[in-house]
Order: structure tokens, then C-alpha cells, then sequence
């Protein structure tokens, strides 16, 4: 019986807790950085939410995710050597959040 309770109280746990973490405001923002000039994704652009230390760099295929997020308007950076730096306002209100960012290739003076 002891066990029969311990798993009951685990598995309800485990079913209600992505509900709860909605609740709480723990939302992502996540998307794919490419090239404007080819389409092709750009694996290592750094990413970052504008005034925090929070960030992450795009994996080999050009995906990031920002995860655990609060409800909130955010300035996400896109940042790579070789392409202008670019800006996406982001709201997240009431669910994750995903988009497509390409970036313009520049020449360095």
C-alpha cells in the first residue's frame, strides 16, 4: 500500500507540473538563425536577451532556445562575426514563443 501511494502522488506531481510551470511563467523562445544572403542556417550566433546576462549560441543547424523565461517584452540580439548585428522585440504573454531570423552578411572594414 505504501508504495501504491508514493507512485499516486508521483504520477499526479509529474501530470501537473508543465501546468503549473505555465502558471508560473516559465515560457521559451526559441527559433532558427540564417543567412539572409544564401538561407542557410548559421551554426554559433550568439544570442542574448538585451540587459541580462542571458543567452545561449545557435546549435550546428541554426536552432536556439532560451528557455525558463518569465512573462515579459524582451530585446533579443542576434550576434555573429561577419553579419550586422539585428534585433527582435519579443512578448511573451500566455505561451512559448518561436520565429526565423536572418541575419545580413556585412564586410568588415
Amino acid at each position: 500500500m505504501k508504495y501504491s501511494t508514493t507512485f499516486l502522488i508521483i504520477l499526479i506531481m509529474g501530470s501537473i507540473s508543465p501546468i503549473l510551470s505555465a502558471e508560473n511563467g516559465a515560457y521559451t523562445i526559441s527559433g532558427l538563425v540564417q543567412s539572409r544572403e544564401n538561407g542557410k542556417s548559421l551554426a554559433g550566433v550568439n544570442i542574448y536577451i538585451a540587459g541580462t546576462s542571458i543567452g545561449v549560441t545557435s546549435g550546428t543547424n541554426g536552432h536556439f532556445k532560451l528557455p525558463a523565461l518569465p512573462r515579459g517584452k524582451y530585446i533579443i540580439r542576434f550576434n555573429y562575426i561577419g553579419y550586422s548585428e539585428q534585433e527582435r522585440a519579443v512578448v511573451l504573454s500566455a505561451a512559448d514563443t518561436s520565429f526565423s531570423i536572418a541575419l545580413n552578411h556585412t564586410i568588415l572594414s
